[in-house]
């Protein structure tokens, strides 16, 4: 059974970073988080039978994260590090129905932030955009000084919040949200302070996914900081 983990009414200060046990300290590369997107592509088109994913700072205030009930869910368990792949072995809509829906498919990932709320998430200004051996495309902000790094990407075919639901006995980490009006989920393979993944999502079947990572000493947690920078993203997007 996954690990609820309590995140009630989550807003992330980061020049008042929660205080957090100290860990070996770790070099975050632009790289690895690369890594971890292309993984997530292997294990995402490796599900048979399903076309997959694509496969109060700086002034910014974010929408507040609020937990939500989470149904029920028969899955299998996985030590795969890696995201959740779609099954499509049921047509119930786990999640809960998007109210405020906004359309992101033509949205380019690096627009999602501006510069001055990306410089706020003490992230470079400018993101990189990259595209993986599948032809998938993701942004990814990196700093290498502060080992700050997040990547923003979505979807378009088919893959679904109440994918997600589906498969959440999988993760050591579910904890349904809502962000900025719109369903979402923290769903981790590992409870971690220093990295996170964070959907959510912006129609009933658009998704909005951010991978983060941060550094052990910075006493900044990685799910509160994603959830906050995945509010900026949807904020963003106009109605």
């Amino acid at each position: 059974m996954a690990k609820k983990k309590s995140m009630q009414s989550l807003r992330l200060n980061s020049h008042c970073p929660r205080t957090r046990p100290a860990r070996p300290d770790r070099t975050t590369q632009s790289e690895g988080i690369t890594l971890r997107i292309t993984k997530t592509m292997s294990t995402l088109l490796s599900a048979a039978g399903f076309s997959l994913l694509l496969s109060g700072c700086g002034g910014q205030t974010a929408g507040e994260a609020q937990p939500i009930s989470t149904p029920a869910s028969n899955t299998p368990n996985s030590t795969d590090p890696a995201p959740p792949s779609a099954t499509g072995s049921s047509t119930e809509n786990l999640a809960p129905t998007v109210t405020d829906p906004k359309d992101i498919v033509d949205v380019s990932p690096c627009d999602f932030l501006t510069a001055d709320q990306a410089a706020s998430f003490q992230l470079p200004t400018t993101g990189e955009q990259a595209e993986d051996n599948f032809g998938y495309n993701t942004c990814l902000w990196s700093d290498l000084n502060t080992g700050f790094s997040v990547a923003i990407y979505h979807n378009s075919r088919g893959i679904t919040l109440s994918d997600i639901y589906e498969q959440q006995d999988t993760f050591a980490v579910f904890q349904p949200l809502d962000i900025a009006g719109h369903p979402a989920t923290v769903a981790n393979r590992v409870d971690s302070d220093i990295n996170c993944e964070v959907f959510l999502a912006a129609t009933d079947d658009q998704m909005l996914v951010l991978q983060t990572s941060t550094m052990s000493n910075s006493g900044v947690d990685a799910c509160d900081w994603g959830i906050e920078i995945a509010a900026t993203a949807i904020e963003n997007v106009p109605d």
